[in-house]
């Protein structure tokens, strides 16, 4: 489906709910993307798996005798979600992933955070955070990354989402836009559309069944009774 017969889809159901009731395209557009967003947010799409390289140089603050390193990279402006991959090309060694900083630097609370080459990372923010450091002065070191990326803007006249497959456009889509927009006008069309938009995503699911995710780290403790 276009964008624009997305769209009209959306126009006809709302006339449905309320016969003298219309929104401007651009505005629909606007929670055609809005929906989109939430979609590709929770769901591991194949079309989105994208990858990058990211450089790491002398840490920001390095204090030998506290043992205090803090290295971080700009994540790619397209990321959005599940870095499932990542691997020190210096090095030619994978890199353990952490769930978040705090389990990133819980790691290394036994020890110092400089030593060999990079072998540990966690997103946080828009930042792409690194342990551990060699020294003060540390030669360059790459790290390529797989994650999954933003989808482009859907742009009125244009197609539609490329990353979602085609037979599940109503469902998704329009049923997406309407289970919130119709909520005033037709309670009842509002709670069918809500559905629909989740028989869709089930449907999703099953469609992609074994997406790339990588399962982050997490350090077990041996506990003795």
């Amino acid at each position: 489906m276009t964008v624009n017969e997305i769209i009209q889809k959306i126009q006809e159901q709302v006339r449905q709910a309320k016969p003298d009731a219309t929104y401007l395209d651009t505005v629909l557009l606007f929670d055609l993307n809005q929906v989109l967003d939430e979609i590709t947010a929770e769901q591991c799409l194949t079309e989105l798996e994208s990858s990058d390289t990211l450089s790491f140089d002398s840490p920001d603050e390095f204090d030998e005798e506290e043992a205090l390193t803090y290295l971080q990279a700009d994540l790619p402006a397209d990321y959005h979600h599940d870095l499932y991959e990542a691997y020190n090309v210096t090095a030619k060694q994978p890199v353990i992933i952490h769930p978040n900083l705090k389990a990133l630097y819980k790691y290394f609370e036994e020890g110092g955070r400089t030593g060999d080459y990079i072998g540990n990372v966690a997103v946080q923010g828009s930042y792409l955070w690194a342990l551990p450091a060699r020294s003060e002065t540390m030669d360059e070191e790459i790290i390529s990354i797989r994650y999954y990326m933003q989808a482009d803007d859907l742009e009125l006249d244009g197609a539609g989402p490329s990353c979602i497959p085609v037979h599940l456009h109503s469902g998704l889509l329009v049923s997406g836009v309407l289970r919130n927009k119709v909520a005033g006008l037709s309670p009842g069309m509002a709670s069918l559309h809500e559905q629909r938009y989740l028989g869709a995503i089930a449907s999703l699911q099953a469609f992609v069944k074994s997406p790339s995710r990588q399962t982050p780290f997490i350090r077990r403790h041996a506990r003795y009774f």
